[in-house]
C-alpha cells in the first residue's frame, strides 16, 4: 500500500513542484493552456514506465499494471484534449476510477465492489460540484472530463483486463 502512496500521490507532488521550481509550469493550477499538454505528457510517461515496470514483475503485479496503463491512457488523453480545450482532470480521474470499478464490477461478477462504486459515483459527483463551485471549470467541461474518464476506465479494463 505504501508503494501506491508513492507513486500516486508523494511522487506526482514533488513532480509537479520541480514543474513549478524551474518554470516549466507558471502555477499549480496550470492556468495557462499552453503548459497543460506538456505537463500531461510528462506525467504520462511517468506513468507508462511505472505501468511498464509492474507487467515486467509479472505475478500479482500483472492485473495492477492494466490498471496503471489504463490511468496513464487517461492522463495522455488529457494531454491531448487540452490542445483543443480545458477538461477537469479532477473529473476524469473520479470518473475513470468508476469505469475501472464497474467493469471489475460487471466483468468478473464481483459484487463486493457494489459499496465502492456508489461511494466513488458520490465523491465523483462532489468533486465535480466543488470545480463547478471554486469556478475552476464550467459545466461542459465537467461533462467531456466525466466522459473521457467512465469511458477510458471502463473500457480499458473491460477489454484489457482477461479472466
Amino acid at each position: 500500500m505504501g508503494v501506491v502512496f508513492l507513486y500516486t500521490i508523494v511522487f506526482p507532488l514533488l513532480f509537479t513542484f520541480w514543474l513549478k521550481k524551474t518554470k516549466l509550469i507558471s502555477d499549480f493550477e496550470i492556468s495557462d493552456g499552453q503548459e497543460r499538454p506538456k505537463t500531461y505528457f510528462m506525467v504520462s510517461a511517468f506513468f507508462i514506465s511505472l505501468t511498464y515496470f509492474f507487467y515486467s514483475k509479472g505475478g500479482l503485479l500483472g492485473p495492477a499494471s492494466v490498471i496503471l496503463g489504463v490511468i496513464s491512457a487517461i492522463i495522455l488523453g488529457l494531454g491531448f484534449f487540452s490542445y483543443f480545450s480545458k477538461i477537469s482532470a479532477h473529473t476524469a480521474a473520479m470518473a475513470g476510477i468508476v469505469g475501472i470499478l464497474a467493469a471489475i464490477f460487471i466483468r468478473f461478477n464481483e459484487n463486493s465492489l457494489f459499496i465502492p462504486i456508489l461511494i466513488s459515483i458520490s465523491l465523483t459527483g462532489l468533486v465535480a460540484s466543488s470545480r463547478l463551485w471554486l469556478g475552476a471549470h464550467s459545466l461542459k467541461q465537467i461533462f467531456w472530463g466525466w466522459l473521457w474518464g467512465i469511458t477510458a476506465g471502463f473500457s480499458g479494463i473491460y477489454f484489457l483486463l482477461l479472466k
